[in-house]
């Protein structure tokens, strides 16, 4: 597959410039372009770059994906998490003749579908996420009581086995059920919502503003063209460097303690959370087989703009590629480079005002993946 395709997508846009949502489009080689859709189909994305006069045209083969300008936060409710990071707000059907290897869900645009238990991590009933994975399910009740076992169906009660019995609860004294079943590599498009659906989609159209989602043969619904957070073609052709941990870190003996890297949004749309770094520092990484390129913004942040006065280097297999001088007068530092390696690492060198408010900011760092 060649990075960048529309997979299973056909989509088809005009509308209005006035009304349409800022965007980013990711190109192909990672770059962003920011602007207004003028109109988008299968083969081509036009953009208003400017104040309506200056139009832009990228083909569809070099948009891996599209990113918002700004994201709006949804209110926290219920809601159904796969196996594959799939999240599906709304509330369970409670029909007392579910099937017990599946759950019946309704979502508030998808309406009432049908999930394999196998799929499932997680069915959260009061607006948290779920908590870590065990080697058995757990049921979380309204007292705070836990039982853990084996789910055998979730319908208008939860049945399960546990310590050498089988029991069911009515799902109004339930609050959270999250199964043992392994994670899965989220495959294929998917459409990030204003709602926090993440979903995989057969197919996507917008026009006049609105954007209708195929889900399934028998799911095609619509959003406002605003409520469109962001949407990737494929989603094992690329990797955020926020869901990477540290394969180790290091500072100079004068400073034995930094903190390590911090995701400042571990629920970004696509996981491109910013990350703040304190230096100075050496942050490693192991990276996948398959690393293509690397980019990102480096960013002095603005209230360590005093004093604040680093390089910032990225080494990979431990030689330098990139080095930055980052200070009150240039804050910030573009990075797109060719990447084929096993190892990167992020360094912040102090400098003329030693070790005080050298913080890096990295925004929209990814990593693009042969196919």
């Amino acid at each position: 597959m060649t990075i960048g395709v529309w997979i299973g997508l056909v989509l088809t846009l005009t509308c209005a410039v006035a009304a349409s949502p800022t965007h980013r489009i990711v190109r192909g080689d990672l770059s962003i372009v920011r602007g207004r859709i003028v109109a988008l189909d299968g083969q081509r994305i036009i953009l208003d770059v400017g104040d309506g006069a200056q139009h832009v045209t990228i083909p569809m083969s070099d948009v891996p994906a599209v990113l918002p300008a700004k994201a709006t936060a949804a209110q926290p409710g219920p809601s159904l998490h796969l196996v594959d990071g799939q999240v599906l707000p709304g509330s369970p059907a409670l029909i007392a003749s579910s099937q017990d290897d599946m759950i019946a869900w309704i979502h508030p645009a998808f309406g009432q579908i049908t999930i394999p238990l196998d799929q499932v991590r997680a069915v959260m009933l009061d607006a948290g996420l779920p908590g870590e994975v065990g080697d058995e399910d757990r049921v979380t009740l309204i007292n705070g009581d836990e039982l853990t076992g084996f789910v055998v169906s979730i319908s208008d009660n939860v049945h399960i086995e546990y310590n050498g019995h089988k029991t069911q609860i009515p799902m109004d004294r339930v609050v959270a059920i999250v199964l043992a079943n392994p994670s899965a590599q989220l495959i294929g498009s998917v459409a990030y919502l204003a709602d926090d659906t993440i979903v995989r989609i057969a197919s996507i159209r917008i026009e006049d503003d609105r954007v209708s989602l195929m889900y399934d043969d028998t799911h095609d619904i619509t959003y406002a063209l605003h409520d469109l957070i962001a949407c990737v073609t494929d989603a094992e052709a690329w990797l955020p460097l926020a869901q990477f941990e540290p394969d180790g870190a290091s500072t100079p003996k004068d400073r034995p303690f930094s903190p390590l890297p911090t995701a400042i949004d571990p629920d970004a749309p696509l996981g491109l959370s910013d990350i703040l770094i304190s230096g100075p520092i050496d942050v490693r990484y192991k990276l996948p087989a398959g690393v293509q390129r690397f980019a990102a913004q480096l960013v002095l942040p603005a209230e360590c703009s005093a004093w604040g006065s680093f390089d910032a280097v990225l080494l990979v297999n431990d030689a330098e590629v990139f080095r930055q001088r980052l200070d009150r007068d240039h804050r910030t530092a573009a990075v797109n480079l060719p990447l084929t390696a096993d190892a990167l690492t992020i360094r912040i060198e102090g400098g003329e005002f030693g070790p005080i408010q050298d913080r890096l900011l990295i925004r929209d760092a990814m990593f693009l993946l042969a196919p």
